[in-house]
This record gives C-alpha cells, structure tokens and sequence, in this order.
C-alpha cells in the first residue's frame, strides 16, 4: 500500500513538475533535475542488485530471457535520465531559457 502511494505521489509531482518546466519555472529545473537525479541513483542501484540475486540463485537460468529484457529496458531508462540530468544541469542555453 506504501509503495501505491509514493507512486501516486511521484505521479502528482511530476505532472506538476512538467507544467513548471513548461511555462519556465526555475524551480520546476531543479526539481526535474534532482529527481533524475535519484532516478540514476535508483536505476544504477536496482540493475546491481537484481544482478547479484540473479548470479546468486542458479534455479533463475530459465528466466534468462526475461532478465536480460529487464536489463536493456533499465538501461535505456538510464541513459534517458542521464541525458535529461546532463541537459537541464549544464546546457547554457537551458540556463538562459529558466532565468
């Protein structure tokens, strides 16, 4: 139930964080920013420990395809929120566009 509502909850503000970045808040950027942020943080510390538990257990060989599927899925969010991180950070035009 806890998980439901933080998912709610992250939801919310991401709809409202993307409105900020939309009409040019500057606190909608740092909020995006921080948030892709952890987004990072989350994706890169997930992909670690699925990768452990998935080594550690040797019953889990039938489920190779679907691994590998969770795999290549988290990368390509990790790259996204990479680049949006990176863009909003430090791209100079970004800077001007939220002043």
């Amino acid at each position: 139930m806890l998980f439901v509502l933080i998912t709610i909850a992250l939801g919310i503000l991401n709809i409202f964080v993307g409105i900020g970045l939309w009409i040019r808040k500057k606190w909608a950027r740092k909020t995006a920013i921080i948030l892709s942020l952890f987004l990072i943080i989350f994706i890169i510390s997930s992909i670690i420990k699925n990768t452990i538990i998935y080594y550690s257990d040797t019953m889990n060989r039938m489920w190779l395809p679907l691994y590998y599927l969770y795999l290549i899925f988290m990368i390509i969010i990790l790259i996204v929120s990479i680049t949006i991180f990176f863009y909003l950070s430090f791209n100079k035009k970004v800077k001007s566009y939220f002043k």
